[in-house]
């Protein structure tokens, strides 16, 4: 999970899916991604994005 598009795509479903979605954390993930750094494991986004599981 390191690219831009993908970050943009899981933020994208977590607002239309997830009441409790967390938009400020989201926009520091979408500008670090794509940088050489930038690692987001799944249990980071989780963790920080408030995200549900289905």
């Amino acid at each position: 999970m390191r690219s831009r598009s993908t970050i943009e795509f899981l933020g994208l479903w977590e607002k239309l899916n997830n009441t409790g979605f967390k938009p400020i954390e989201f926009d520091r993930f979408k500008n670090e991604a794509g940088s050489n750094y930038f690692v987001l494991s799944p249990q980071r986004w989780i963790e920080s994005i408030n995200e549900i599981a289905d």
